[in-house]
């Protein structure tokens, strides 16, 4: 077999491929310059982890074996074999269990800094083994998907671990005492905590906030049973150097959300409050509220309606480049509202399953052109010389202004729906379906029309837009359409029925073992 194919600088990528461990590891011994080494889904198994860790391949410092059938043995050969050189270890997705966790820290891995056992089928009793031994040099712990009680985390918490920086709990079944123990154990450097999917709630919540991890910039409690009360102490606890926190899917409120604008998180960059109970007042408290870093925001499938929507225009958000409001109640007005707001650095904007439909997608794009050409205006007449200047490397074609706008009318989303009515993960397929839902004739026809022109769609006489548009039309002028939004994506939400989530809607954090994994060693 030909490796020098899978080689990518001073890694040794092979995946999805079976292989000859003899003729890898005499490849290995030839290029002493590989130091990485990739098998994910080689199907191994434990006799291919056990001549691996004896091939004397001490040049390696970080070996992947994710999704290989490796069990408790192979954990055991690769801890008591030659690679004492390690400081990476990948063993998701395998067999490696309880027995094999314990076999971990007794080898001669000490130097490991990172270690990921995701999908490990590892409990309490790997974990507090792993919390007590040798690998005191760890700062990157994954052990999300596991079956990880409150007393595993309470080992965790108190062992040995104290260099950990980053923490991946998700999924398991951490409950309020083991965040308790977390939150007032030895694991200070902490600084990126994901409790996703487990059972925690306000009281868990409250101690988390009020403990000794200060030092976390990144907080994940998605999918938990955090209320106001909850989100109330975190806000207003010691907290104040984070800059990512996700809360979706959880049973927070308007009183939560107050809490929140007006707490001390002040450093947010970015905020999830997706699937929770937000309404218009408490979007109006977050838009008014601290959180003027904010540069993503997810409000999708709350109660956020066209009041709630103004506040957010014209509130003191300028910052966001990325604004998610998906499955809300907003109509033509929120639109308008965000077209004349000072939202002037979105990149990003989501829309679907409102009640815009084309023609308020339409007005947006007609107010956010007639704005633009106001500050044109406003430029020609304060410099001369930017009007003499202008030049088509000024100009953008209207195509890029118009490109990523997807909309789906009434008429054209029942031809989808029946097509997907057996099918609720409506959700999930949303953001890759949708760009093929757009008016394929309108998208055909702003690509087509001449440079500086309007679209005969945006030329329409209705009584909304016939005067924007009649004099865009008979302006002769190319028009500066230049633009930093990019996404505006835009559903009628009378048409599309509530869809039935399930665990893989979950797209922002449900991540499949080879993406997952993979991300894991590029890190």
């Amino acid at each position: 077999m030909n490796f020098n194919q899978y080689v990518e600088g001073d890694a040794l990528v092979v995946s999805d491929i079976t292989i000859n461990i003899r003729e890898l590891i005499s490849f290995l011994r030839s290029n002493t310059h590989i130091t990485r080494l990739n098998l994910g889904r080689a199907s191994i198994g434990d006799k291919g982890a056990e001549i691996l860790a004896n091939g004397n391949l001490t040049n390696l410092t970080e070996l992947a074996l994710w999704s290989n059938g490796i069990g408790d043995k192979g954990a055991e050969a690769l801890v008591n074999g030659n690679l004492a050189n390690l400081t990476s270890l990948y063993l998701s997705n395998n067999e490696i269990g309880d027995k094999g966790a314990e076999a971990l820290v007794n080898g001669n891995l000490a130097n490991l800094t990172r270690l990921y056992l995701n999908s490990s089928k590892i409990g309490d009793k790997g974990v507090e083994t792993l919390a007590n031994g040798s690998l005191t040099h760890l700062t990157e712990l994954g052990l999300w998907n596991n079956s990880i009680g409150n007393k595993g985390t309470e080992a965790l918490a108190n062992g040995n671990l104290t260099r950990l920086t980053s923490l991946d709990l998700e999924r398991n079944r951490i409950g309020d005492k083991g965040v308790e123990a977390l939150a007032n154990g030895n694991l200070v450097r902490l600084t990126s905590l994901n409790l996703y999917r487990n059972s925690i709630g306000d009281k868990g919540v409250e101690a988390l906030a009020n403990g000794n991890l200060a030092r976390l910039t990144s907080l994940n409690l998605y999918r938990n049973s955090i209320g106001d009360k909850g989100v109330e102490a975190l806000a207003n606890g010691n907290l104040a150097r984070l800059t990512s926190l996700n809360l979706k899917w959880n049973k927070i409120g308007d009183k939560g959300v107050e809490a929140l604008a007006n707490g001390n998180l002040a450093r947010l960059t970015s905020l999830n409050l997706a699937w929770n109970k937000v309404g218009d007042k408490g979007v109006e408290a977050l838009a008014n509220g601290n959180l003027a870093r904010l540069t993503s925001l997810n409000l999708e499938r709350n109660k956020v309606g066209d009041k709630g929507v103004e506040a957010l225009a014209n509130g003191n958000l300028a910052r966001l480049t990325s604004l998610y409001l998906e499955r809300n109640n907003i109509g033509k007005e929120g639109t308008e509202a965000l077209a004349n707001g000072n939202l002037t650095h979105l990149t990003s904007l989501y829309l679907y399953c409102n009640k815009i439909g084309d023609k308020g997608v339409e007005g947006y794009i007609l107010t956010s052109l007639e704005k633009r050409r106001s500050r044109e205006r406003e430029m020609e007449e304060s410099s001369s010389s930017l009007s003499s200047s202008g030049s088509d490397s000024d100009q953008s074609d209207l195509s890029s202004e118009l490109s990523e706008v997807q909309s789906i009318s009434s008429s054209r989303l029942s031809s989808f729906l029946r097509s997907n009515d057996s099918d609720d993960s409506n959700t999930s397929r949303s953001r890759a379906g949708y760009s093929q839902a757009f008016s394929s004739s309108r998208l055909r026809e702003v690509q087509s029309t001449p440079h500086g022109r309007l679209p005969s769609f945006l030329r329409s006489n209705d009584s909304d837009n016939s005067n924007i548009s009649r004099s865009r039309a008979d302006n002769s002028d190319q028009l500066d359409l230049s633009s930093r939004l990019r996404e505006v994506r835009v559903t009628s939400r009378r048409q599309l029925r509530r869809s039935q989530v399930d665990d893989s809607d979950d797209s922002d954090n449900s991540r499949s073992q080879t993406s997952y994994l993979q991300a894991s060693w590029r890190r």
